[in-house]
C-alpha cells in the first residue's frame, strides 16, 4: 500500500506550469484556441441550446442538452433516461465539449442525457466574496433541478454522473466529492486538482489574485471546502463509503500529470473506489476526445445500459450481454457455457493466437505500475491460463486459475478461480470466487477486462487487466 505525500519538489511547481499556460492567453493553451477534433458532426444535430434565468448568479445563464438518438420520438415517449453533467475547462465554455469533441458521435447508441454547463472561469466555486459569482450553488441548486423539471431524467443518485476537464475535472470532483448523495460517479480528465493551494502571497500578480479572489485568504474555509484532497483527508470510513466512485486520468506529458499522481496516492491510501489511467497525451482536445468517449464506455456500464460504446461482435445484431458475477444459467450464443465442451471453443484463431504466451497482469488495487504475470497454454486443445500480482512490500496478492472455454474476436470465457487479499479490503482477508468469467477488450483498449467487477465480499469495483503482449 501507498503512502500518502507530496512530491519532494516544490508542493506548488506543477500549479505554476498549469497556472502560466491557462491564463497566458491563446497563445498557449487557452481552449478556444485549440483546434477541433477531426470528424464532422451529425447534421442532425442532438444538441439543444437552452438557458436558465438563474436567481442565485441574478442573470441567465447558458448550457447545452444533449438528447439521446429517438428522444421526440413517439415510441420512446414516456421513457426516461440517465444524465450526465460535463464541465468545460478555464478560458472554454459550454460549447466546447459538442463543438470540439464527437461527442455526438460516440453517444449516438447509448439511451442518455448529456449536459454541458457554463462555468466560465469560476472554478465552479461560490467565490470567497459576498458579491462574487455563486458557480457551485447555481448548477447544485438550480440546472439540476430545471434539468430534471425539463427534461424526462431519472433523477436519482444512481442515474446521475458527473465529469470535466481541466478545471471542469476539478470542479466535476469536488462535487462528487461534497454532494455524494447526488452523484454515483465523478470523472476528471487531466484535473487541476490542486488549485485551491494558489495564493497571491505566494505567486503574487495576476495568478494569485485571480485565485484569492475566489477562495479567499490561505487557511480560508471556502479553500478547506472546496480542496479535493483536503476532503479526502479529512474523511470518515462512513464518508470515503458513501462517496462516488472516482475515475481520473490524465497523459504522461500534460503538466498537470505528477498533481494527479499526487492525488492516486491519496485515493490509494484512503481507500477510496477508483479507477486511474494514464497514457500518452497532452493538454489538449485531442486528449481529451479520446478520453471522453473511453468514460463515456464507463458511464453507460455505470448506469446499466442497454447499450454501449464498445464496438459489437459482427456475429450479433445486439450488443454483447453482460455477464454478471454468477454462472450462466442458460446458453448465451457465442459463449458456451462450462461442461458443454472439453477443448476450448476458438471462434477466432487470431484472437487465439494473441493470448497464448505471457501477459502483464494488474489488479488497481496492488498496482498499475508494479504488474504481475498471467501465462496462457494450449494442451491439446484445451487453453489454460494461470497468473499472479503480488504487492510490493505487502501481503496483498491477486490470482487467477482456470481452463479457458471459448475465445472470441474480442473476449474469452474461462472457468476457474480468482483471489484477491487487500490490506483495506474484506478485513485483509482472501476473497475467492470460483465460476465463470468474462474479460473482453472494448473500445481502444489494449488489455483484456474482467467483466464481473463488482468484489462479492466487500462491495467495492475490482479492474482485473491482462495486458497485450
Amino acid at each position: 500500500m501507498s503512502t500518502y505525500r507530496r512530491s519532494s519538489v516544490s508542493p506548488f511547481l506543477w500549479i505554476v506550469l498549469a497556472a502560466l499556460a491557462v491564463f497566458a492567453g491563446p497563445r498557449i493553451i487557452a481552449q478556444s484556441a485549440v483546434k477541433p477534433a477531426e470528424g464532422p458532426i451529425s447534421a442532425a444535430s442532438r444538441v439543444k441550446a437552452q438557458e436558465i434565468q438563474s436567481k442565485l448568479m441574478g442573470r441567465k445563464m447558458p448550457f447545452n442538452v444533449i438528447l439521446p438518438r429517438g428522444y421526440d420520438a413517439r415510441e420512446e415517449n414516456g421513457r426516461r433516461y440517465p444524465v450526465l453533467y460535463l464541465l468545460h475547462g478555464l478560458t472554454g465554455n459550454f460549447t466546447n465539449w459538442a463543438e470540439r469533441t464527437k461527442i455526438q458521435q460516440y453517444t449516438e447508441p447509448l439511451k442518455m442525457i448529456i449536459v454541458t454547463p457554463e462555468g466560465e472561469n469560476g472554478w465552479y466555486t461560490d467565490a470567497y466574496s459576498k458579491d462574487g459569482a455563486k458557480y457551485e450553488s447555481y448548477i447544485i441548486r438550480e440546472l439540476i433541478p430545471e434539468v430534471d423539471k425539463k427534461f424526462r431524467t431519472i433523477a436519482r443518485r444512481d442515474q446521475r454522473a458527473i465529469a470535466g476537464l481541466s478545471m471542469g475535472g476539478f470542479g466535476a470532483l469536488k462535487f462528487g466529492l461534497k454532494y455524494p448523495e447526488l452523484f454515483k460517479l465523478a470523472g476528471s480528465f487531466s484535473g487541476a486538482l490542486g488549485v485551491a493551494t494558489i495564493t497571491e502571497s505566494k505567486f503574487p500578480g495576476t495568478i494569485g489574485k485571480s485565485i484569492d479572489a475566489i477562495f479567499g485568504p490561505e487557511g480560508s474555509e471556502v479553500r478547506k471546502a472546496n480542496d479535493p484532497f483536503d476532503i479526502i483527508r479529512r474523511a470518515t470510513p462512513d464518508k470515503i463509503k458513501a462517496m462516488p466512485f472516482i475515475y481520473v486520468d490524465c497523459g504522461t506529458e500534460d503538466f498537470l500529470f505528477q498533481n494527479n499522481r499526487e492525488f492516486l496516492e491519496l485515493l490509494v491510501e484512503k481507500g477510496v473506489p477508483h479507477e486511474y489511467r494514464q497514457l500518452p497525451g497532452a493538454h489538449d482536445w485531442k486528449y481529451w476526445d479520446k478520453q471522453v468517449q473511453e468514460f463515456l464506455e464507463i458511464v453507460d456500464r455505470t448506469f446499466g445500459s442497454s447499450s454501449t460504446v464498445a464496438e459489437w461482435d459482427s456475429r450479433f445484431d445486439h450488443p454483447i450481454p453482460e455477464i454478471r458475477n454468477e454462472r450462466l444459467s442458460r446458453p448465451v450464443k457465442g459463449l458456451p457455457t462450462a461442461g458443454v465442451q472439453d477443448q476450448t471453443v476458438v471462434h477466432n484463431a487470431a484472437a487465439a493466437r494473441m493470448l497464448l504466451g505471457r501477459h502483464l497482469m494488474s489488479l488497481q488495487w496492488i498496482s498499475w505500475d508494479y504488474f504481475g504475470q498471467a501465462t496462457v497454454t494450449n494442451s491439446r486443445g484445451i487453453y489454460r491460463i494461470k497468473g499472479e500480482q503480488k504487492g510490493r512490500g505487502t501481503d496483498d496478492f491477486l490470482r487467477i486459475d482456470g481452463v479457458i472455454r471459448s475465445i472470441d474476436a474480442k473476449q474469452f470465457t474461462f472457468e476457474g478461480t480468482i483471489i484477491t487479499q487487500i490490506s483495506h479490503i474484506n478485513g485483509g482477508e482472501p476473497c475467492t470466487r470460483d465460476g465463470e468469467f468474462v474479460f473482453r477488450i472494448t473500445g481502444s483498449r489494449k488489455y483484456w477486462r474482467l467483466m464481473e467487477m463488482d468484489n462479492p465480499c466487500d462491495g467495492v469495483t475490482d479492474y482485473v487487466d491482462i495486458y497485450f503482449r
